[in-house]
């Protein structure tokens, strides 16, 4: 009896171009192959011979977009999520959680952030997951892969001259050639892939916006977020063993990037906070390493990243302390100065226009949790420990005095003092209206924080046409959760979806948000109190850079 032949496949060449590209056998199913539709990428196809005459033929998306989780949306024709997908693998509670991914509900004309969901490897895609992976090469201090990250789509390239030319310009109130995300990062990244894929990400999130939804721009964006995020876990799970000071510092400088990636994108669920709490474990490992052995160009790398994650942290505190536990980073004990950054040479990229006033924010942020945690207790009123704080507070941001200006911004001498002033009013807006809890309704006090606005509201204009323009947000959310004047809420409004000069969703998400406290008719939707009531109601955790 003979056995049966085993069936004969021959090879032909009339499959879908992403198949021949990937080297992959296609069943040839149209409008979408097997094989494409499993591993949710893009199906191209050869165009016929009698069209190829009047239009160059089809380009196959790149074998790489693979382990990327999207569906087509009949109305748009865009790759969309199909759902919003949660990180879980890791090895601590503090980096567990790396994965918080972007929101999903975009219309055809909005930027379409990477949202991304890892999936597992194709059976005879070893190879291509191998060279994927990126590993720390410590005589070159990089991370590195075998596939380095500016050649892993044919639009790399572009997002990388889309960072140099737009994304890099308004991270920090410096200028073009004092800005460490073009001098720091955009050196260090041409040959660390881990850093490079962080920074094409950024670019994409940016670009995707800019340009209302360029589906090769989003795709590339995607599998450059998506390798980011695979790579940051297995990075992460072996950080406790290594001693490397160089190692923690360069993945410190990549979470700050990703920090960036969430806050710019709108991403509505606090993706933030997990990279902050990262974040958080890299500072205190790298602050106890004595600072004198460093070489010159390591130690300015660490003060650049370290005030970062300061700045990043200090600017998501917009609501009181510890109400909203999914948005609280600890303040640990270096927030009370940061007098120690002034060793660096990088110092000031963020705090030079007022670094006192950067160190009352968690000062005032925790004084209005505790008036909070009183105004519930048997005894509603504010404590003497309370009114003591509060009139210290209160008379050193009267006594405040702007420092010196750089150097380098001598040119926006006039902006530099107008941003300090901005930030000195909403300071104070802040604690004058946390030192009634949780209801704001004595006219004495609404009247001064009206004087606060008054004062700060006429220098925005100034401040926007200057590099310090990128500072602005947090102000812009205290002053403006503090807002009753009909007028100033339109001119405030109309200036963050039309005249704001960083073209990010971040911006119009801030608008959004306030809209929400304006319209809320519940007594408590006032000030910092009233933000963080809204952001519960509405089910949003707002990330802010």
């Amino acid at each position: 009896m003979g056995y049966p032949r085993s069936k004969v496949f021959t090879r032909t060449k009339s499959g879908c171009l992403t198949c021949r590209e990937r080297r992959k056998k296609c069943d040839e199913l149209k409008p979408t192959c097997t094989g494409c539709a499993r591993n949710f990428i893009r199906c191209s196809w050869p165009v016929p011979r009698d069209m190829q005459q009047n239009s160059p033929p089809s380009r196959p998306v790149p074998a790489s977009t693979r382990g990327i989780d999207c569906k087509k949306d009949s109305d748009s024709g865009l790759l969309l999520p199909p759902s919003l997908v949660s990180s879980s693998s890791s090895s601590s509670s503090d980096t567990a959680d790396t994965g918080r991914f972007f929101d999903e509900n975009l219309s055809s004309q909005e930027s379409v952030s990477p949202v991304i969901s890892v999936v597992d490897v194709e059976s005879g895609d070893e190879d291509e997951h191998t060279a994927a992976i990126i590993r720390w090469h410590p005589i070159q201090s990089s991370f590195i892969s075998a596939e380095r990250a500016i050649v892993q789509t044919s639009s790399s390239a572009l997002l990388l001259q889309h960072y140099l030319e737009e994304t890099s310009t308004f991270l920090v109130a410096k200028p073009l050639s004092s800005n460490p995300f073009i001098t720091v990062v955009l050196p260090l990244a041409w040959s660390d892939d881990l850093l490079m894929h962080s920074v094409l990400t950024l670019s994409g999130v940016h670009l995707s916006h800019t340009t209302g939804g360029n589906l090769d721009i989003q795709l590339a964006t995607r599998q450059h977020y998506s390798l980011l995020l695979q790579n940051l876990r297995s990075v992460f799970a072996g950080e406790s063993a290594h001693q490397d000071v160089q190692r923690t510092l360069r993945l410190l400088l990549v979470l700050a990037v990703v920090c960036h990636i969430e806050a710019i994108s709108g991403e509505p669920h606090g993706g933030i906070f997990p990279h902050l709490r990262a974040s958080r474990q890299l500072v205190l490992k790298l602050l106890k390493e004595p600072r004198q052995k460093m070489c010159g160009d390591v130690k300015f790398i660490q003060g650049f990243a370290l005030e970062v994650y300061f700045y990043l942290v200090l600017v998501n505190s917009i609501t009181p302390y510890g109400r909203d536990e999914t948005r609280a980073i600890p303040f640990d004990s270096v927030f009370t100065s940061f007098d120690f950054l002034k060793e660096y040479d990088s110092f000031g990229v963020f705090f030079s226009c007022g670094q006192g006033l950067f160190e009352l924010i968690p000062k005032i942020s925790m004084l209005a949790m505790h008036r909070l945690a009183e105004e519930e207790s048997v005894e509603s009123s504010a404590s003497a420990e309370t009114r003591v704080d509060y009139v210290r507070l209160v008379e050193t941001l009267m006594e405040w005095q702007t420092p010196p200006v750089a150097s380098e911004m001598i040119e926006w001498e006039a902006e530099h003092i107008a941003t300090g002033e901005i930030y000195r009013q909403a300071l104070l807006a802040f604690i004058k209206a946390s030192m009634c809890g949780s209801v704001v309704n004595n006219p004495k006090v609404i009247v001064a924080i009206q004087r606060h606005l008054d004062t700060a509201l006429p220098l925005f204009p100034l401040v926007m046409l200057s590099p310090f323009h990128t500072l602005l947000l947090w102000p812009v959310m205290i002053l403006g959760s503090c807002m009753i004047c009909e007028h100033q809420r339109k001119d405030f409004i109309y200036n963050l979806h039309h005249e704001s000069r960083i073209n990010v969703r971040q911006v119009r998400e801030a608008a959004n948000l306030l809209e929400y406290l304006w319209n809320d008719e519940d007594k408590c939707s006032y000030g910092p109190y009233g933000l963080y009531l809204v952001m519960r109601k509405h089910h949003i955790n707002f990330s802010m850079a």
